[in-house]
């Protein structure tokens, strides 16, 4: 007979939850496609993407931007790292791409990120 238990299902997507913010966690910053962390779990991209929007309320890519942001605002804040520097340590192909995508995430520059920050401190 099938067994029709909710709350193993729901320990199954749990499991996989944390394994992705896990990975999240440690990849996070490198990392910023969908089929990585898919992969890592041996599931397909559509179906994590669905667990996770559905898990969270949240799609992927706003966990995975939010990741590599955090990241990149760390290192604007702490180093003296060039914007170029930062955006290689992020493994952006180069820093104009980078640099687009700080300001689509936050809506500001990196520079001027970082200027706001030491003005602040």
């Amino acid at each position: 007979p099938v067994i029709k238990d909710n709350s193993l299902l729901q320990t199954r997507s749990k499991d996989i939850i944390d394994q992705f913010f896990e990975l999240l966690n440690e990849q996070g910053h490198l990392q910023r496609s969908v089929i990585f962390y898919s992969d890592q779990l041996h599931l397909s991209p559509q179906y994590l993407s669905s667990l996770i929007k559905k898990e969270t309320g949240k799609p992927i890519k706003q966990w995975i931007s939010y990741m590599v942001i955090k990241h990149a605002k760390e290192l604007l804040k702490t180093t003296s790292l060039s914007i170029k520097e930062v955006s290689n340590r992020l493994q952006f192909v180069d820093s104009s791409l980078f640099c687009r995508y700080f300001r689509r995430c936050t809506g500001i520059t990196a520079n001027a990120y970082r200027q706001n920050y030491k003005i602040r401190k």
